[in-house]
């Protein structure tokens, strides 16, 4: 496999300024799976997760023909993944209403052989758990590691390991402050990398920092990299923009052919067009702009 995507695959209920979607597809596999795809014509794209007998199989054809390899997605009795979130204002975090982990509770992931070996692992948002069993199975060229803030509060022990053993971590300035107690990014970055908030364990070799429309930072052995946002058309729905971001520069690190930790340039790049990805998926709910990206729309948003 060239690129493996672990992460959730969910139906999302989504409230903000511009309306209410209820049950849309969503997940951080989802989003960041899409995401590479665009940027990725022909390279194999793996996703790790697991569904309930619930899923639609709209949407199972809708991933496979992106086409994205779900031999790795399980089917499990019981109901697939379910988050419902509120955005008060543009701009603001969402608020979590519920949250219902359904099969996602007990999933162990059966791991296909043609997956333990990839160029590029993208461990999206799970549970801590999962991601450390997961870290244990796949052998990787470059590891990259995504979190949130409720794993932070609930599961720091698990995460810090996680953290620990990644190549590249991708947090956005909220989740960052909350796991270094810094509220400056660049202290908050620093103490990242140098384990100082990791209970004794080893830092990540680079920390990228989400900023959302500011755009995003990195931190690294080349120094610091900052890449400016892009403006979005119109803002209606910001569930998964993370995830579309990672996905991204994961997708462009794999196309640069990089053997491990990648040069400043080849960073830059990444960091570029996962700023301009991540811009789009804002501009409806769910999947739908994402997934109905065109090239030259993409082209003219510089």
């Amino acid at each position: 496999m060239e690129l493996l995507i672990a992460g959730s695959i969910a139906y999302d209920t989504i409230e903000s300024e511009a309306g209410r979607s209820d049950e849309s597809l969503g997940g951080s596999a989802t989003y960041a799976g899409i995401s590479a795809r665009f940027h990725l014509d022909t390279a194999r794209i793996g996703l790790l997760g697991v569904v309930g007998q619930d899923f639609r199989r709209e949407d199972w054809d809708l991933l496979a023909s992106r086409p994205l390899d779900l031999s790795g997605v399980s089917r499990l009795q019981g109901e697939t993944f379910r988050w419902h979130g509120r955005y008060q204002s543009e701009g603001d975090d969402a608020i979590t209403i519920s949250t219902d982990l359904n099969v996602l509770m007990d999933f162990v992931a059966d791991v296909p052989e043609k997956f333990l070996q990839t160029e590029i692992f993208l461990c999206a948002n799970l549970h801590p758990r999962l991601q450390e069993d997961l870290l244990v199975q796949i052998n990787s060229k470059l590891l990259i590691v995504d979190t949130m803030n409720k794993w932070i509060d609930e599961e720091r022990e698990q995460l810090c390991r996680v953290l620990s053993a990644a190549n590249i971590t991708v947090l956005n300035s909220t989740e960052l402050a909350m796991l270094t107690g810094h509220s400056s990014v660049e202290e908050g970055a620093e103490s990242l990398l140098a384990g100082e908030c990791l209970e004794g364990l080893e830092g990540p070799d680079i920390v990228v920092v989400k900023l959302a429309a500011k755009g995003a930072v990195a931190f690294g052995p080349w120094g610091v990299i900052h890449c400016l946002g892009r403006e979005a058309d119109v803002v209606i729905d910001p569930t998964g923009c993370g995830d579309v971001f990672a996905g991204a520069m994961a997708a462009h690190l794999l196309s640069e052919g990089i053997d491990g930790l990648p040069e400043l340039e080849q960073m830059r790049v990444a960091l570029e067009h996962a700023n301009r990805t991540a811009s789009f998926n804002v501009e409806s709910f769910g999947i739908t702009a994402i997934a109905e990206l065109s090239a030259d729309a993409y082209q003219q948003r510089t």
